[in-house]
């Protein structure tokens, strides 16, 4: 009986007498030590992109720290239920609403991204200016 996949592998390998083994001292180093990265070092996104649904109606906005857009309405997509909203974290969206069960990723609305870009670009039909 011949040994074959992982199993035959691990005895060929674990009985290897390598002779080119290296010692520490040959290894490369790097040239700067490794920084250690901290939540204060990761930039948040300075606006935060939604899909709102308020009894039926949907609106998209975006939201900063100290203002909100004006919403633009659209169609409400299926999964979002009345009292819920979508928000745009990175590639993906998360669902939010008052039911724990229901805080998932969905799929995004590309109307968030319409926003968001038209946003970068500071132009286009889904730029969405602030409330005064």
């Amino acid at each position: 009986m011949r040994p074959t996949g992982l199993i035959a592998w691990v005895v060929l390998v674990g009985g290897c007498q390598c002779s080119d083994a290296h010692d520490e001292d040959s290894l490369p180093r790097p040239s700067q030590p490794a920084s250690s990265i901290t939540t204060a070092d990761i930039k948040r996104p300075e606006r935060n992109y939604f899909v709102i649904n308020t009894s039926g109606r949907c609106y998209v906005y975006w939201a900063s720290a100290s203002t909100r857009s004006v919403g633009k309405g659209l169609s409400c997509p299926r999964d979002i239920e009345s009292g819920e909203q979508v928000r745009l974290a990175g590639k993906t969206c998360i669902r939010e609403s008052s039911k724990p069960e229901r805080n998932i990723p969905v799929r995004c609305p590309k109307q968030l991204f319409y926003a968001q870009q038209a946003d970068r670009d500071n132009a286009g039909q889904w730029q969405l200016p602030p409330v005064r």
